[in-house]
């Protein structure tokens, strides 16, 4: 940090002016004990004052990618049609593996047109085509309506993936306040479970994790699973239909954050942050919880 502190531009009055020096997790650690143990130096230039350790969004998104195929890409799903691996086969995606540090770009790829095509047969079922060469005869001709049907549509999709809230509430975890969780509630207001923003799709007792409940058949089948009401699949607990629910919500938010960091939306990219949070929690990534948790805090403070 010394050899870069010395490209560090500095104002009239001898103030450097904040840079971001980016890094993955172990860099912005690192960078972070540089400049607490040179803290009490007398010399403001000792302090490395201007570089703001600031974590790189790819490898934030490698590690989120990592986990979703760890819990959707199986080699025992490869005779189940729209499993992960049965679509790697059928369409020769050949370099994708399941360790993505090893091939990043095939598998961001992969996953993209998973999800692209996976969206593409969503709209032409609700727009009732069977073919994918026709087109479809309900389609207004004014821009506005045209515009109109289009955000009905993505809303519609959007219901379809969007994964149900966990039930466990974070408040009552930070009070230590189980018992409300198994009164009964009229309405999903006033439930207590549905107050935070923890993402799952099953309901499993509250204690297992999503790689546990995240399997393309159910090993035992008279596991009770929750899922959220839609207009075609009501009171269904049908596994393979969640599975793909969850591989489409998954492609969307990798596709999503990717289009955050090329825009450069910084609020976008915040946003993101936090709720990659609860990811990083439910499956145990300490290290960028800590990380997130400094970028987030140091990024409301400015916003003060």
């Amino acid at each position: 940090m010394k050899y870069l502190h010395k490209y560090v531009p500095v104002s009239q009055d001898g103030k450097p002016y904040p840079i971001l020096c980016h890094g993955d997790q172990l860099s912005v650690e690192r960078m972070v004990d540089a400049k607490l143990s040179m803290a009490f130096s007398e010399d403001e230039t000792d302090q490395l004052k201007g570089l703001i350790p600031r974590p790189q969004g790819f490898h934030k998104r490698c590690i989120v990618l990592q986990d979703s195929m760890n819990s959707l890409f199986s080699g025992s799903t490869v005779g189940d049609k729209g499993s992960l691996f049965q679509i790697k086969n059928k369409f020769g995606f050949r370099t994708v593996k399941k360790k993505t540090s090893d091939c990043v770009n095939s598998c961001v790829d992969f996953f993209n047109f998973v999800t692209e095509s996976s969206v593409c047969l969503i709209v032409c079922n609700l727009l009732n085509i069977d073919n994918i060469d026709e087109i479809c005869q309900t389609i207004p001709t004014d821009h506005a309506a045209v515009q109109n049907l289009f955000m009905n549509i993505c809303e519609q999709v959007i219901n379809l993936v969007w994964p149900q809230i966990d039930k466990q509430s974070i408040q009552q975890a930070i009070r230590g306040d189980d018992s409300l969780v198994n009164q009964e509630s009229t309405s999903d207001s006033e439930d207590p479970r549905f107050l935070d923003d923890t993402i799952d799709y099953w309901n499993d007792d509250y204690d297992s994790s999503l790689d546990e409940t995240l399997p393309y058949y159910e090993e035992n089948e008279d596991d009770d699973f929750e899922e959220e009401l839609t207009e075609t699949h009501q009171e269904s607990h049908d596994s393979v239909f969640n599975y793909s629910r969850c591989m489409v919500w998954r492609g969307l938010l990798h596709m999503v954050q990717t289009l955050a960091e090329r825009e450069n939306d910084g609020h976008q990219i915040i946003a993101d942050w936090r709720l990659d949070m609860v990811h990083f929690w439910n499956n145990n990534h300490n290290k960028y919880l800590i990380l997130g948790h400094r970028l987030l805090a140091g990024n409301t403070k400015c916003n003060e």
